[in-house]
C-alpha cells in the first residue's frame, strides 16, 4: 500500500489528501448512529491516509473497522 500511495501521490501532485485519526473515525460512527452521514463529505478527498498506529487503534473496535471498510466500499481511496 505504501508504494501504491507514493506512486499515486507522485502522479497526482494536486490530489486532495486527508489524514484521519481514531477520534475522527469514532465521531463519524456516532454521527452515523444518528443518521448523519459523513461519507459524502469525505468523498471530496482523493486519498484518505490512516497512519499505521491509528489503524491499530481503529481495529480495536469492530464498529470503527467496519466504518473504515464502508469508506472503501463507497469508492474512497483509504
Amino acid at each position: 500500500m505504501k508504494n501504491n500511495l507514493k506512486e499515486y501521490l507522485s502522479s497526482n501532485p494536486q490530489a486532495k489528501v486527508s489524514i484521519i485519526d481514531n477520534n475522527f473515525l469514532e465521531f463519524c460512527t456516532k454521527l452515523k448512529e444518528n443518521h448523519i452521514f459523513v461519507i459524502d463529505v469525505l468523498k471530496q478527498y482523493d486519498v484518505i491516509i490512516v497512519p499505521s498506529w491509528v489503524n491499530i487503534e481503529i481495529n480495536d473496535s469492530i464498529i470503527r473497522a467496519d466504518y473504515l471498510q464502508e469508506l472503501r466500499d463507497n469508492g474512497i481511496y483509504v
